[in-house]
């Protein structure tokens, strides 16, 4: 009996590695996410630290340099903020997007499996009905009725 055998073997075959793939960038995103989120809080807590620092200077008669000092020590840890914040942002687009191919990639894994699955029931449909006509052609031979009729006439003569 032939063995089954799909066109579709080697598309499954690529469309597996690529989900694969998709996969690994998926967590490399998700990496990239918790370490800028972390960058974000180290970020916050250095301009609450900063804040915590300029209060306590301006509690105290201050020369100009220190004021001017702590503005831009203030300025400099919101842009780093602020940048940290951008990062992260960037970085969930960059999750939800590599979430998308991975779904694809597995919706596609999963349609040519099926496909695959549909060819297997057809092939085996086929085989049982090359099979039933064997048994048909083979019952038709032996049972046919100028055979029967010859083997009566023999028989009882």
């Amino acid at each position: 009996m032939k063995k089954f055998r799909s066109p579709l073997e080697k598309v499954k075959a690529i469309s597996s590695q690529q989900r694969r793939l998709a996969q690994l960038e998926l967590i490399r995103c998700l990496a990239e996410e918790s370490q800028a989120e972390q960058d974000v809080q180290a970020a916050e807590a250095q301009l609450a630290a900063s804040y915590e620092a300029a209060d306590k200077l301006l509690r105290t008669p201050q020369t100009g340099a220190l004021l001017q000092t702590l503005r831009c020590r203030l300025a400099a840890d919101d842009e780093s903020l602020v940048l940290a914040q951008e990062v992260l942002q960037a970085a969930r687009d960059r999750v939800t997007s590599a979430r998308d191919v991975a779904r694809e990639r597995q919706n596609r894994e999963d349609a040519v499996s099926k496909l695959i699955e549909q060819q297997y029931t057809e092939f085996r449909r086929d085989v049982q009905r090359r099979q039933q006509a064997g048994m048909d052609e083979s019952s038709a031979a032996r049972w046919s009725p100028e055979q029967g009729l010859a083997e009566e006439v023999i028989n009882h003569g």
